[in-house]
């Protein structure tokens, strides 16, 4: 009697403490859909059905590790005695509470800041600059503070209802051996199943056995922070040790240069830098002396929008662009999620494969697509950087890569100085300063600012943004009731302040080196619209403008780029006819003026394929844009020109760690 007493105990406990953390975890799921769903707007209340299918869903993710930890819960009753196992089970059933608690409200923090669940940018926290992010935290911009102590008092309350409950259960009697067998069945099944998370316990990969909603926002509720955190861990070893075929979709790397480039290497050995190579098609008549590419901290498409022209959002770049001596590209998509993404894309000329390229200094070789190519055309590399040259390692970085001298804000005035660096203008003002210096010789600068970033605590009021009138415009075409609540005055006041001072920096450049050639992008689209619900043009789509020299004689060569592209253009501005070097990317200026646009060049960019009439996107979704009209083999050429892109982000990652020589059929 007493013995199945304790049998059954021991299963109720096991049977408790499972239901318990699965009922905690999608409480949190829950919160997070009505926080960040709901009361956003990204969810509507009629959704009721895809409410439900997405907490289901990510019940069975979560069974998957929550039954396996029961396990050793169950280990932990057995292995203690009577009068430690209370404390001991209630101080690890707490423990586990506090990591359900605090990655569901990092989760919400994350959702927050980059509008996606966990996903490689939270590598940041191992990379970035952790002063600043801490300096971000603490801003107030986020509640940092209020939501740890929710943490801790959410955890607390759940370990004291634990407690109180398990002590009850210890005093549980259980007579007979029938509900003995009964609760003991039921616990070993109920454990079976979550691990299954499938009725039939056939099990396999939940990505392909949970019906996703509907809604794209509940599709990334459903896996829940313990499993994106899980999935991140996993991508970051597979980073750390990958192998190509996990890039190539299972494809050689003479298949994949096959397809990427065009012809048949199958079986062959070859040279990527070899294949890589391109000459300048028609050369410039005359030296551009000075050479600035500006990377404009989330410097986004949306900001050029007709609806923000009231407020004058971009009205210095539309300007410049307007002029003779300027040119935008029509469309222009960003090659990577996050900065340091397009950094890598920029420094090196290889597609961004998330790989940490700058923690590998020390073994990090000189690529032949790196800026380091303007050296021989005799240009001095400089980098300036607005914010801590610390920051992924980027002094050391940009140094590998061909730059002569890096700048960061050590360098700089720090009177206007932010949590994330040098106020745009103070940096601007920097590098004039330097540039001048350098007037008698050739320069290629690269230009990456800061300001246009959380906590925006740029003192824009002293800069004249018009706050008032950008208010007037949010309450009138985005009422907080529909806006998305991460948009307010004062950040769309800090795009309107950095687009000012991009405007006056390439007036006073253009005017005191006029031998020079701007070039200004973004480096992703800054995760903040005005709207919950974003079209894909709207995230995934980057400004590019050209102005200077050369440019007023320059026709397009295709209707859409990528950041891969922009190397090779200044180069064809630039360096004489006939000049070589290496590149994933292509033109997209040229001087001869009977050139046409290439309307079947497709862009790459970041798990998106884009054309003059539509973007495409990697799960099949197609957006048409500038008034193209569908047409039925659209989704058959933006499949292979995805498939194209990751062929070249696969050997992107092959010249990383194996070089640019591919033996026959080599894995």
């Amino acid at each position: 009697m007493n013995g199945k007493a304790c049998v059954s105990r021991f299963f109720l406990n096991v049977l408790f403490f499972l239901f318990a953390l699965m009922f905690l975890s999608s409480l949190c799921r829950l919160v997070f859909i009505t926080n960040a769903g709901l009361l956003s707007g990204v969810v509507g209340f009629s959704e009721i059905s895809d409410i439900l299918q997405a907490l289901f869903g990510g019940m069975r993710y979560d069974g998957r590790i929550i039954a396996p930890v029961s396990l050793i819960y169950g280990l932990l009753y057995i292995v203690f005695s009577k009068y430690k196992r209370t404390i001991f089970l209630t101080v690890f059933s707490a423990l586990c509470g506090f990591i359900v608690i605090f990655l569901s409200v990092c989760d919400y923090v994350y959702y927050e800041i980059y509008g996606d669940t966990f996903n490689s940018i939270i590598l940041g926290l191992i990379y970035d600059d952790r002063e600043a992010i801490f300096k971000t935290g603490m801003s107030g911009d986020y509640n940092i503070l209020f939501r740890f102590f929710i943490v801790i008092f959410c955890t607390s309350f759940f370990t004291f209802i634990f407690y109180k409950i398990i002590k009850k259960l210890e005093t549980v009697k259980i007579n007979g051996a029938l509900p003995a067998f009964v609760i003991a069945a039921f616990s070993l099944y109920s454990i079976a199943l979550l691990t299954a998370s499938t009725w039939d316990f056939k099990g396999g990969s939940l990505d392909y056995l949970v019906t996703p909603p509907k809604n794209a926002f509940l599709r990334k509720a459903v896996p829940g922070p313990l499993r994106d955190i899980f999935v991140v861990y996993l991508n970051y070893e597979a980073i750390k040790g990958g192998s190509f075929e996990n890039y190539a979709q299972g494809f050689t790397p003479d298949k994949a240069a096959s397809i990427y480039f065009g012809g048949d290497f199958l079986g062959k050995e070859i040279n990527l830098e070899n294949l890589m190579k391109r000459s300048v098609a028609e050369g410039s008549p005359d030296k551009i002396k000075h050479i600035f590419v500006i990377i404009g901290e989330s410097l986004s498409e949306w900001h050029f929008d007709k609806e923000f022209e009231s407020v004058g959002l971009t009205s210095g770049l539309k300007e410049i662009a307007s002029l003779p001596d300027g040119k935008k590209m029509p469309v222009f998509i960003q090659s990577a999620g996050g900065t340091i993404g397009t950094v890598d894309v920029m420094l090196t000329g290889l597609y961004n494969t998330d790989v940490p390229i700058s923690n590998m200094i020390g073994r990090l070789k000189n690529f032949s697509s790196s800026p380091a190519i303007f050296k021989k055309l005799g240009y001095e590399n400089t980098f300036y950087y607005f914010g801590s040259p610390a920051w992924r390692k980027l002094d050391r970085y940009t140094l590998s890569q061909g730059f002569d001298k890096i700048y960061s804000m050590a360098d700089m005035d720090s009177a206007g100085r932010g949590v994330w660096g040098i106020y745009d203008d103070k940096g601007f003002d920097f590098v004039l300063k330097e540039a001048l210096k350098r007037a008698d010789e050739p320069t290629f600068n690269m230009i990456l600012t800061t300001s246009y970033h959380p906590p925006y605590d740029v003192p824009i009021k002293d800069y004249g943004v018009p706050l008032k009138k950008i208010t007037e415009l949010l309450n009138k075409f985005y009422p907080e009731d529909k806006r998305h609540k991460d948009m307010n005055p004062i950040i769309m006041g800090h795009a309107w302040y950095a687009d000012k001072a991009l405007k006056i920096f390439i007036k006073e450049i253009s005017e005191k080196l006029p031998d020079s050639l701007i070039v200004v992008t973004g480096d992703h689209f800054d995760r903040i619209h005005p709207s919950p619900v974003r079209d894909l043009r709207t995230r995934s789509s980057v400004p590019l403008i050209f102005y200077g020299k050369n440019i007023k004689e320059a026709v397009w060569t295709a209707e859409a780029g990528s950041h891969i592209d922009i190397i090779p253009t200044i180069l064809e501005l630039t360096a004489p006819k006939g000049f070589e070097y290496f590149s994933f990317g292509s033109p997209l200026l040229s001087l001869n003026k009977s050139i046409i646009p290439d309307k079947n060049r497709i862009a790459l960019g970041f798990g998106t394929a884009a054309s003059g009439s539509f973007i495409a996107e990697d799960n099949g979704n197609i957006e048409y844009i500038n008034g193209g009209e569908p047409d039925k083999s659209d989704a058959e050429t933006a499949k292979a020109a995805l498939i194209r892109k990751n062929m070249g982000t696969a050997l992107s990652w092959y010249i990383i760690y194996k070089g640019y020589n591919i033996q026959g059929a080599e894995k």
